[in-house]
């Protein structure tokens, strides 16, 4: 934690320099890096003034895949706020600005599916949440050994969560069929709950 405390106060000594020098680029990376940082601490609110920033700079940019990090880290952001509902078209976003890029990142598309997938499941979007996780799984699955972590996270996010719908959640694996999953109630509105 003293290590991003001082990376953190490092990044706004530079974000401060770079915007005196009105030098748009490095205060877009800046504010995206400062904005990670933010919510690797635990602190969202700060998190999202610092990649709404980003996204604003990105987007008078011809860096797709720049406006992508910054929109993903905003979702984070939102999701930590509370707000899971504000995230998803902002990853929806991410995912299809990098979706035809000859660059593009498979740690990137995993993790943003993985953030989809939170925020869609907070929402009661269930049966999409848990579509978009598998191709998360499948993503880093296909990554190997570079992405064992972050399969096992993926994972263990899929069991915790069928287990609050399914008594056979502890013999689901990440391979289970959506159709093994009991369909959510119908609340009064016509929504999954």
């Amino acid at each position: 934690m003293r290590f991003l405390a001082e990376a953190i106060a490092h990044l706004a000594r530079a974000l401060a320099i770079r915007e005196q020098k009105n030098d748009t680029v490095y205060v877009g990376t800046t504010c995206t890096v400062l904005g990670e940082a933010y919510l690797a601490t635990g602190k969202p609110k700060e998190a999202r003034t610092m990649l709404a920033r980003a996204v604003e700079v990105w987007e008078h940019s011809e860096s797709p895949s720049d406006l992508a990090a910054a929109l993903k880290g905003l979702a984070k952001a939102e999701i930590g706020l509370g707000r899971p509902l504000a995230a998803i078209p902002l990853v929806d976003r991410a995912l299809t600005l990098t979706k035809d890029l000859p660059t593009n990142n498979p740690d990137f598309q995993g993790d943003a599916r993985f953030v989809l997938a939170d925020a869609l499941w907070s929402t009661g979007q269930r049966r999409r949440a848990l579509a978009v996780v598998r191709e998360a799984h499948a993503i880093y699955t296909g990554l190997g050994k570079s992405a064992s972590s972050e399969r096992d996270e993926v994972a263990a996010w899929l069991r915790a969560r069928v287990g609050a719908l399914s008594e056979r959640a502890p013999s689901v694996s990440p391979d289970f069929s959506l159709a093994q999953l009991p369909r959510p109630a119908q609340s009064h509105r016509g929504r999954s709950p």
